[in-house]
Protein backbone atom coordinates (compact mmCIF):
# COMPACT_ATOMS: atom_id res chain seq x y z
CA UNK A 1 0.00 0.00 0.00
CA UNK A 2 2.93 2.37 0.51
CA UNK A 3 4.23 3.81 3.85
CA UNK A 4 4.77 7.13 4.41
CA UNK A 5 7.99 7.84 6.48
CA UNK A 6 7.73 9.93 9.10
CA UNK A 7 10.38 12.87 7.82
CA UNK A 8 7.63 13.03 4.84
CA UNK A 9 4.87 13.78 7.50
CA UNK A 10 5.00 17.83 7.38
CA UNK A 11 4.69 17.94 3.85
CA UNK A 12 1.61 15.21 3.72
CA UNK A 13 0.12 17.25 6.65
CA UNK A 14 0.35 20.35 4.69
CA UNK A 15 -1.18 18.64 2.17
CA UNK A 16 -4.39 17.58 4.01
CA UNK A 17 -4.65 20.99 6.00
CA UNK A 18 -4.69 22.68 2.39
CA UNK A 19 -7.57 19.94 0.71
CA UNK A 20 -9.44 20.54 3.78
CA UNK A 21 -9.76 24.15 3.66
CA UNK A 22 -10.56 23.82 -0.35
CA UNK A 23 -13.59 21.57 1.25
CA UNK A 24 -14.78 24.25 3.81
CA UNK A 25 -14.45 27.20 1.34
CA UNK A 26 -15.72 25.35 -1.72
CA UNK A 27 -16.42 21.96 -1.59
CA UNK A 28 -15.08 18.79 -2.84
CA UNK A 29 -13.03 19.58 -5.96
CA UNK A 30 -12.84 17.40 -9.42
CA UNK A 31 -15.56 15.02 -8.84
CA UNK A 32 -16.98 14.59 -12.52
CA UNK A 33 -18.96 11.99 -14.08
CA UNK A 34 -17.40 8.15 -13.00
CA UNK A 35 -16.45 6.16 -15.76
CA UNK A 36 -17.65 3.43 -17.32
CA UNK A 37 -16.40 -0.11 -15.96
CA UNK A 38 -16.67 -3.00 -18.41
CA UNK A 39 -15.55 -5.90 -16.39
CA UNK A 40 -14.86 -9.38 -18.41
CA UNK A 41 -16.38 -7.57 -21.56
CA UNK A 42 -16.60 -9.92 -25.08
CA UNK A 43 -13.46 -10.24 -26.40
CA UNK A 44 -14.56 -8.93 -30.50
CA UNK A 45 -14.73 -5.41 -28.69
CA UNK A 46 -11.57 -5.30 -26.53
CA UNK A 47 -9.59 -6.36 -29.56
CA UNK A 48 -11.69 -3.52 -31.91
CA UNK A 49 -10.86 -0.99 -29.49
CA UNK A 50 -6.82 -1.80 -29.13
CA UNK A 51 -6.25 -2.19 -32.50
CA UNK A 52 -8.37 0.38 -33.83
CA UNK A 53 -7.23 3.22 -31.24
CA UNK A 54 -4.03 5.08 -32.41
CA UNK A 55 -2.06 7.81 -31.31
CA UNK A 56 -3.37 8.15 -27.95
CA UNK A 57 -1.97 7.62 -24.31
CA UNK A 58 -3.20 3.50 -23.44
CA UNK A 59 -3.25 3.53 -19.45
CA UNK A 60 -2.77 -0.15 -18.82
CA UNK A 61 -2.09 -2.06 -15.41
CA UNK A 62 -1.19 -5.31 -15.26
CA UNK A 63 -2.25 -7.65 -12.04
CA UNK A 64 -0.02 -11.02 -11.81
CA UNK A 65 0.64 -13.87 -9.13
CA UNK A 66 3.84 -13.02 -7.21
CA UNK A 67 5.21 -16.88 -8.06
CA UNK A 68 5.71 -16.63 -11.91
CA UNK A 69 4.24 -13.03 -13.02
CA UNK A 70 2.06 -14.84 -14.84
CA UNK A 71 -0.68 -12.05 -16.25
CA UNK A 72 -4.20 -12.71 -14.43
CA UNK A 73 -5.76 -9.70 -15.22
CA UNK A 74 -5.02 -6.07 -17.11
CA UNK A 75 -7.18 -3.02 -17.17
CA UNK A 76 -6.74 -0.63 -19.70
CA UNK A 77 -8.70 3.00 -21.06
CA UNK A 78 -7.57 5.31 -23.72
CA UNK A 79 -9.75 8.21 -22.31
CA UNK A 80 -10.89 8.09 -18.64
CA UNK A 81 -14.35 7.27 -20.04
CA UNK A 82 -14.68 3.74 -20.61
CA UNK A 83 -11.93 1.09 -18.60
CA UNK A 84 -11.84 -2.28 -19.41
CA UNK A 85 -11.42 -4.76 -17.30
CA UNK A 86 -10.01 -8.00 -19.25
CA UNK A 87 -9.23 -11.47 -17.31
CA UNK A 88 -6.27 -13.33 -19.16
CA UNK A 89 -6.61 -16.54 -16.13
CA UNK A 90 -9.72 -17.26 -14.85
CA UNK A 91 -10.11 -17.98 -10.87
CA UNK A 92 -9.41 -22.16 -11.73
CA UNK A 93 -5.92 -20.86 -13.90
CA UNK A 94 -7.52 -21.56 -17.20
CA UNK A 95 -7.55 -18.74 -20.13
CA UNK A 96 -10.69 -16.80 -19.37
CA UNK A 97 -11.11 -16.37 -23.44
CA UNK A 98 -10.89 -18.88 -25.76
CA UNK A 99 -9.07 -15.80 -28.13
CA UNK A 100 -6.73 -14.58 -25.07
CA UNK A 101 -3.55 -14.97 -28.35
CA UNK A 102 -5.75 -12.29 -30.04
CA UNK A 103 -6.24 -10.53 -27.39
CA UNK A 104 -2.65 -10.22 -26.05
CA UNK A 105 -1.85 -9.56 -30.12
CA UNK A 106 -4.00 -6.47 -30.25
CA UNK A 107 -2.46 -5.48 -26.74
CA UNK A 108 0.79 -5.57 -28.68
CA UNK A 109 -0.19 -3.52 -31.37
CA UNK A 110 -1.87 -1.00 -28.96
CA UNK A 111 1.60 -0.56 -27.28
CA UNK A 112 3.48 -0.48 -30.41
CA UNK A 113 0.80 2.66 -31.60
CA UNK A 114 -0.24 4.41 -28.49
CA UNK A 115 1.97 5.85 -25.67
CA UNK A 116 1.59 3.32 -22.83
CA UNK A 117 0.93 5.08 -19.14
CA UNK A 118 1.66 2.94 -16.16
CA UNK A 119 2.37 3.40 -12.56
CA UNK A 120 5.71 1.60 -11.21
CA UNK A 121 5.91 0.49 -14.83
CA UNK A 122 9.52 0.65 -15.98
CA UNK A 123 10.08 -1.57 -13.05
CA UNK A 124 7.69 -3.91 -13.30
CA UNK A 125 4.50 -3.63 -16.29
CA UNK A 126 6.85 -2.96 -18.53
CA UNK A 127 9.20 -5.86 -17.80
CA UNK A 128 6.70 -8.45 -17.39
CA UNK A 129 5.04 -7.60 -20.84
CA UNK A 130 8.75 -7.43 -22.32
CA UNK A 131 10.22 -10.47 -20.88
CA UNK A 132 7.00 -13.07 -20.05
CA UNK A 133 4.64 -11.89 -23.12
CA UNK A 134 7.76 -10.69 -25.67
CA UNK A 135 5.65 -7.68 -25.72
CA UNK A 136 7.83 -4.49 -26.76
CA UNK A 137 7.46 -1.47 -25.45
CA UNK A 138 7.86 1.53 -27.52
CA UNK A 139 6.72 4.87 -26.61
CA UNK A 140 6.16 5.15 -22.61
CA UNK A 141 5.27 7.40 -19.28
CA UNK A 142 5.43 6.41 -15.85
CA UNK A 143 3.77 8.27 -13.26
CA UNK A 144 5.52 6.77 -10.30
CA UNK A 145 8.94 8.40 -12.06
CA UNK A 146 7.21 11.19 -13.37
CA UNK A 147 5.70 12.30 -9.43
CA UNK A 148 9.76 12.09 -8.55
CA UNK A 149 10.59 14.54 -11.24
CA UNK A 150 8.18 16.53 -9.13
CA UNK A 151 8.68 15.78 -5.46
CA UNK A 152 12.14 13.82 -5.22
CA UNK A 153 12.12 12.89 -1.53
CA UNK A 154 7.97 12.37 -1.60
CA UNK A 155 6.42 8.58 -1.99
CA UNK A 156 5.68 7.63 -5.29
CA UNK A 157 2.92 4.93 -4.84
CA UNK A 158 0.04 5.08 -6.51
CA UNK A 159 -2.04 5.52 -3.05
CA UNK A 160 0.46 8.55 -2.24
CA UNK A 161 -0.03 9.71 -5.88
CA UNK A 162 -4.38 9.33 -5.40
CA UNK A 163 -4.09 11.21 -2.44
CA UNK A 164 -1.81 14.05 -3.54
CA UNK A 165 -3.08 14.52 -7.06
CA UNK A 166 -7.10 13.60 -6.53
CA UNK A 167 -10.07 13.53 -4.78
CA UNK A 168 -10.76 9.69 -5.36
CA UNK A 169 -11.41 7.42 -1.89
CA UNK A 170 -8.86 5.28 -1.38
CA UNK A 171 -8.95 2.31 -3.05
CA UNK A 172 -5.87 -0.11 -2.31
CA UNK A 173 -7.43 -1.94 0.26
CA UNK A 174 -9.59 -3.52 -2.20
CA UNK A 175 -7.73 -6.03 -3.76
CA UNK A 176 -8.92 -9.67 -3.25
CA UNK A 177 -6.56 -11.87 -1.23
CA UNK A 178 -6.03 -14.52 -3.51
CA UNK A 179 -7.56 -15.55 -6.81
CA UNK A 180 -9.18 -18.87 -6.34
CA UNK A 181 -12.92 -17.94 -6.43
CA UNK A 182 -15.12 -16.07 -9.06
CA UNK A 183 -15.62 -13.74 -6.20
CA UNK A 184 -11.95 -12.89 -5.91
CA UNK A 185 -11.24 -12.89 -9.53
CA UNK A 186 -14.43 -9.93 -9.54
CA UNK A 187 -12.94 -8.27 -7.38
CA UNK A 188 -9.06 -7.88 -8.16
CA UNK A 189 -10.26 -6.92 -11.57
CA UNK A 190 -12.58 -3.69 -10.30
CA UNK A 191 -9.24 -2.72 -7.99
CA UNK A 192 -7.21 -3.23 -11.59
CA UNK A 193 -9.92 -1.04 -12.67
CA UNK A 194 -9.75 1.91 -10.33
CA UNK A 195 -6.19 1.79 -10.43
CA UNK A 196 -5.80 2.30 -14.14
CA UNK A 197 -8.63 5.62 -13.62
CA UNK A 198 -7.29 6.91 -10.44
CA UNK A 199 -3.45 6.66 -12.49
CA UNK A 200 -5.38 8.59 -15.42
CA UNK A 201 -6.45 11.70 -13.49
CA UNK A 202 -2.93 11.52 -11.71
CA UNK A 203 -1.20 11.48 -14.97
CA UNK A 204 -3.51 14.79 -15.72
CA UNK A 205 -3.01 16.13 -12.74
CA UNK A 206 1.08 15.97 -13.34
CA UNK A 207 0.66 17.23 -16.88
CA UNK A 208 -1.26 20.63 -15.62
CA UNK A 209 1.55 20.84 -12.88
CA UNK A 210 4.56 20.61 -14.84
CA UNK A 211 3.63 23.47 -16.94
CA UNK A 212 3.64 25.96 -13.99
CA UNK A 213 7.16 25.06 -13.03
CA UNK A 214 9.89 26.14 -15.51
CA UNK A 215 11.64 23.29 -16.91
CA UNK A 216 9.59 20.50 -15.11
CA UNK A 217 7.52 19.11 -18.03
CA UNK A 218 11.45 18.77 -20.19
CA UNK A 219 12.50 17.23 -16.78
CA UNK A 220 9.79 14.14 -16.62
CA UNK A 221 10.02 13.83 -20.72
CA UNK A 222 13.99 13.41 -20.34
CA UNK A 223 13.22 10.68 -17.71
CA UNK A 224 10.35 9.31 -19.86
CA UNK A 225 13.08 8.74 -23.06
CA UNK A 226 15.23 6.67 -20.47
CA UNK A 227 12.65 3.94 -19.71
CA UNK A 228 13.09 2.11 -22.82
CA UNK A 229 16.89 2.29 -23.16
CA UNK A 230 17.39 1.08 -19.22
CA UNK A 231 14.83 -1.76 -19.83
CA UNK A 232 16.47 -2.72 -22.98
CA UNK A 233 19.70 -3.21 -20.90
CA UNK A 234 18.08 -4.66 -18.15
CA UNK A 235 17.14 -7.36 -20.52
CA UNK A 236 20.19 -7.80 -22.58
CA UNK A 237 22.66 -6.47 -20.31
CA UNK A 238 25.71 -4.24 -21.40
CA UNK A 239 28.78 -4.74 -23.18
CA UNK A 240 31.93 -3.74 -21.59
CA UNK A 241 35.59 -4.40 -21.96
CA UNK A 242 36.43 -7.00 -19.10
CA UNK A 243 39.98 -5.83 -19.06
CA UNK A 244 39.64 -2.07 -18.89
CA UNK A 245 37.01 -2.72 -16.11
CA UNK A 246 40.08 -4.83 -13.93
CA UNK A 247 42.19 -2.17 -14.46
CA UNK A 248 40.11 0.59 -12.93
CA UNK A 249 39.15 -1.70 -10.04
CA UNK A 250 42.93 -1.54 -9.69
CA UNK A 251 43.46 1.79 -10.02
CA UNK A 252 40.87 2.93 -7.78
CA UNK A 253 42.08 0.05 -4.95
CA UNK A 254 45.26 1.48 -5.05
CA UNK A 255 43.73 5.20 -4.74
CA UNK A 256 41.72 4.30 -1.89
CA UNK A 257 44.66 2.74 -0.01
CA UNK A 258 46.44 6.23 -0.57
CA UNK A 259 43.61 8.01 0.67
CA UNK A 260 43.04 5.70 3.93
CA UNK A 261 47.06 6.44 4.63
CA UNK A 262 46.45 10.30 3.84
CA UNK A 263 43.68 10.30 6.47
CA UNK A 264 45.61 8.40 9.07
CA UNK A 265 48.05 10.98 9.10
CA UNK A 266 46.36 14.03 8.80
CA UNK A 267 43.90 13.00 11.54
CA UNK A 268 45.76 10.23 13.84
CA UNK A 269 44.28 7.26 15.59
CA UNK A 270 42.65 9.27 18.58
CA UNK A 271 40.71 11.18 16.17
CA UNK A 272 39.33 7.55 14.46
CA UNK A 273 38.63 6.45 17.27
CA UNK A 274 36.20 9.30 18.42
CA UNK A 275 34.96 9.38 15.02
Amino acid sequence: LGRTRRSNYAFWLRADVRRAKTILSSGVQGLGARPTYKTYPSPDEVITVLTQTKGQYLYLDLETDYEEQNTQCFSFSFDGVVVFNVPVLDYNYKPAYGSIPFILRALRIAIRDNTVVAHNGANFDFLVLTSKYNIPIYKCYDTMIAMHRCFPDIEKSLGHCVSYWTWERFHKDEDSKGYNTRDQMDARLRYCGKDVYTMFLVHKAIEKYANTITGLADSISTAMSAIRPYLITTLQGIKYNKEKVLLLQQENDQLMMQYLRIINLLLGQHNLDEI
